[in-house]
């Protein structure tokens, strides 16, 4: 049977772990081989054409270098970090930079509404306000 999961990329070990995690840089790469310093993630995709019966893998390493300012990027993908950062907000993720919250969601995604053909855009905009108004009421 061949692996499901490769092997881990990135992790710490116990000793090396930073009683604040967003302190964490100590890495030991779980492969033979170091990951470049300079990498920050790496995204593995795989999928198939319609009709195809084997599937394709594209991975590749994401640097510094494909950081791009918000302002740079579509609407769709605003809008979608928008989502990602409220989920993230929701969950309370420790990792999410403390300054973020409701209302840069709300700013980022009313930017990034673009075209609303069916207004569900709009309603999460709302979703997100109804959740601050109910955490400014706590």
């Amino acid at each position: 049977a061949g692996r499901r999961i490769d092997p881990l990329r990135y992790a710490t070990t116990a000793e090396e772990q930073p009683a604040d995690p967003a302190a964490a840089t100590a890495v030991t790469p779980q492969s033979a081989e170091a990951p470049p310093r300079d990498e920050l993630a790496f995204i593995k995709l795989r999928y198939k054409q319609p009709e195809e019966t084997v599937s394709r893998l594209i991975s590749r390493a994401v640097t510094a270098d494909d950081i791009r300012p918000a302002d740079t990027l579509s609407d769709d993908m605003r809008f979608a970090a928008a989502v990602a950062g409220f989920g993230q907000l929701l969950g309370q993720d420790q990792y999410l930079d403390p300054s973020f919250d409701l209302d840069a969601v709300i700013e980022l995604a009313t930017d990034a509404k673009g075209r609303d053909e069916f207004g569900q855009r709009a309603e999460f905009v709302q979703l997100v306000r109804q959740a601050k108004t109910a955490q400014d009421m706590r």
